[in-house]
């Protein structure tokens, strides 16, 4: 046994990392116990890996996780450089009104390289079609700043919600996971407690664009009798049955009766034009950009909405451009050579100039009008461009996954009356071993462990009778652990009073028992990492007690890096933890059956804090149609870009039986040719798409129809092909099921 212990010992030596050499991935804990291939795929996975309303931080760390937020989703204004101009994107409003403010554009002169520069200080960010995340903004930072101000030193203007104070990037939940074999979470199923699934709650974003010309008329859809509001503004709701807006065709001979602002609430879907956005009416309008060719501007079908976002968003561009020719001319007149711009604020100020449709004389040397483009194409008609946010709580369908790329999706989710009691989320235990994910064992170990140790300090105040004020930090700490439960602990910075009130409480006890306490914790962590015992050694007694007051309010945080230098094999802190006092121990877990009695696990389960986050995957998305978009030929085709959106459910064609597929059916269905032929008709002929309809349609029982009447003449495709292959004499037929019968 001895020679083993040795082996194992020696064998640590031979498995040295570098943090260097592991990319990102040295943020997974317990590297050298895992696969490769899941590696890979747990690096791929994080740009996947949702911002959600309130993570927590991991209770077993690397350290890596410091390094991530250092850098990760911030807007920093460099240091060395002087501030030209703050301009805001809609200036009626306030820079301290944070909720309403969608961008600032900060403009300064770089002082290395004699620069002009700017950076956009935005309220979203999102470079997904769907997922993204509102920025945090340091007011204090923002409203330190002002015109000829010299920063001297990088200021951290807004970051995300996952950097914490301390740079701690966190993307994930802690939640207590037994690993049981049970039916709803085989195959990478997963069993949720429900109120759980709440702290999973993230933002959607989605752009939409609404455009018309000049013979059509928006409906009055947000507005009533007396008010004409045609499209929603920033901060409201979208209507009901996700109308985002409707257009209507103008016509001058009925325009007397039909332009009143009660008419224009009215909606045929028969003859008008209706943009629907992909999820009802939970939207909320966070962004609005309004485009006016030159000759729309004085159109009588404006409303003063659209006018008055789109003279902001001039006011914008004016104000961008002002402050380029102002400090243009200051450099040339003190320098006598031409301000240099960069090339990110070169592409703003061309912005600029096609929006506010500037012309230069013909001997200035510079272009002459900018004409103004949207997407790609000359802005000739009133486009408007909303920014719609959309909160979503998880439910079934939605894919979460732990540090290891170790996949579930939440298949079952249980009343919170019915889930085992103290158990969070259930996973099948065998996929971590089949993934040959070790790692997967010993962090919840760990944090097992880590759970012990906290409940053994946190008793320790609350249960001792020899301190003076237990009963009241009795009364504290229940409150700070149903907070706990309720939200979750973001950072060490805590402004609930039941937090401000506990850590006065701890400054008040006796200094033997926040010394007793810190042993405690020393001898849980130095079994760890070296650094572990070294940190906790120099600390000062404030040390001390601010670390205690983290470990009874948020966790006794393990640093343990992937880097073998000086740490102890795995396997060996595993088997110090099981000696000790600190060992966690497992329990039976009992399921609530129909009759209100219990059923319990046969062997003890390790129910265990797991840290999981949640993929960007949509389980609801449709992906399919019934009825799909025809050409003028009578052939299916991709709806364009602008009408996709005009039908509250999904019109793209969806290719079901390929190449490989109907090979597939042929070699294992009797009757494949026949089927086969049928589905495809049934996709590729109108007539007889439209004939189904219509029997559907008017059947006495639609969902309870023996047989259809279906035909096969007149199916484009067919005839397209004959057409073309009637100069080779090949042409193609329909027959009779009972052909070859016949003959």
């Amino acid at each position: 046994m001895s020679k083993t212990k040795n082996y194992l010992k020696e064998f640590g030596k031979f498995i040295q990392i570098d943090e260097e050499l592991l990319s990102t991935s040295a943020k997974v804990p317990f590297i050298v116990h895992n696969s490769s291939p899941r590696l890979v795929m747990a690096e791929g996975q994080d740009p996947q890996k949702l911002k959600i309303a309130n993570p927590d931080r991991r209770i077993v760390q690397t350290g890596y996780e410091f390094q991530i937020g250092k850098y990760s989703f911030k807007k920093i204004l460099r240091a060395n450089s002087k501030i030209v101009d703050i301009i805001p994107r809609y200036r009626n409003n306030s820079i301290s009104e944070n909720n309403n403010v969608v961008e600032i554009t900060i403009v300064y002169i770089n002082l290395e390289n004699k620069k002009l520069e700017h950076v956009d200080l935005t309220s979203i960010h999102k470079i997904h079609s769907y997922f993204g995340f509102q920025y945090e903004w340091d007011m204090d930072a923002v409203e330190a700043i002002s015109p000829g101000a010299v920063i001297r030193e990088d200021i951290e203007l807004a970051k995300s919600g996952n950097v914490a104070n301390d740079d701690y990037y966190k993307n994930g939940v802690l939640l207590n996971v037994a690993k049981v074999s049970k039916n709803q979470a085989a195959e990478d199923g997963m069993i949720f407690r429900r109120s759980k699934l709440s702290r999973f709650t993230f933002n959607m974003y989605y752009k939409a664009k609404l455009s018309y010309n000049h013979d059509e008329v928006l409906a009055n859809l947000y507005g009533n009798e007396s008010k004409y509001k045609p499209i929603p503004e920033i901060g409201d709701k979208i209507h009901p049955g996700g109308l985002l807006a409707v257009i209507k065709k103008f016509d001058p001979y009925t325009a007397p009766v039909m332009m009143s602002n009660k008419n224009l609430m009215s909606f045929d879907p028969r003859f008008d034009k209706a943009i629907y956005l992909p999820r009802g009416e939970e939207g909320t309008v966070v962004d609005l950009k309004v485009f006016y060719s030159p000759d729309s501007k004085n159109s009588v079908f404006n409303s003063d909405i659209l006018l008055k976002y789109n003279e902001a968003l001039r006011d914008y561009y004016k104000a961008l451009y002002g402050c380029y020719k102002r400090e243009a001319a200051a450099y040339l007149k003190r320098f006598s050579t031409p301000l240099e711009v960069s090339d990110s604020t070169q592409r703003l100020l061309i912005d600029a100039q096609a929006f506010i449709n500037l012309t230069h004389p013909a001997d200035s040397g510079l272009p002459g009008q900018i004409k103004g483009m949207y997407r790609k194409s000359e802005l000739s008609i009133i486009s408007a461009e909303f920014t719609i946010k959309y909160t979503i709580t998880p439910s079934y369908g939605f894919k979460f996954a732990d540090s290891y790329a170790s996949k579930s999706v939440a298949v079952s989710i249980m009343e919170d009356e019915d889930m085992p009691e103290g158990v969070d989320v259930i996973i099948e235990a065998k996929t971590q071993v089949s993934r040959m994910n070790a790692g997967g064992f010993y962090e919840p170990y760990f944090a097992d462990a880590s759970r012990t140790v906290k409940n053994k300090i946190v008793n320790l105040f609350k249960d001792n009778p020899e301190i003076d004020e237990h009963e009241s930090i009795s009364v504290l700490i229940k409150a700070v652990m149903k907070e706990y439960e309720e939200v979750g602990i973001n950072n060490f910075t805590h402004d609930s009073v039941n937090f401000k009130e506990l850590y006065k409480m701890l400054h008040k006890l006796p200094k033997q028992s926040i010394e007793y306490a810190f042993d405690l914790l020393c001898m849980f962590m130095k079994m760890f990492h070296p650094d572990n015992e070294h940190y906790y050694l120099n600390s000062t007694f404030e040390d001390k007690l601010d670390i205690i007051y983290q470990v009874i309010t948020e966790e006794a945080y393990i640093f343990y890096p992937n880097s073998t230098y000086n740490k102890k094999p795995t396997y060996q802190t595993v088997m110090e933890i099981e000696d000790s006092q600190f060992k966690p121990e497992k329990k039976h877990i009992g399921f609530k059956n129909p009759d209100g009695t219990f059923t319990f696990t046969k062997d003890k389960i390790r129910v265990a804090p797991v840290y999981i986050s949640i993929l960007c995957k949509l389980p609801d998305e449709m992906n399919s149609c019934a009825t799909t978009n025809y050409n003028h030929y009578g052939l299916p085709v991709q709806p364009s870009s602008d009408s996709k959106s005009n039908f509250p459910t999904e019109s793209r064609p969806s290719k079901i039986i390929g190449e490989t597929e109907s090979r597939c059916y042929a070699a294992y269905i009797e009757d494949a040719p026949e089927m086969l032929g049928t589905m495809i008709n049934r996709g590729n002929n109108i007539s007889n798409h439209s004939s189904i309809c219509k029997q559907i349609l008017e059947a006495p029982e639609p969902s309870n129809i023996e047989k259809l009447d279906e035909f096969f003449e007149g199916n484009t495709i067919i005839e397209t092909n004959n057409i073309a292959l009637a100069t080779a004499g090949v042409n193609f037929k329909y027959i009779e099921d009972n052909y070859y019968e016949q003959k």
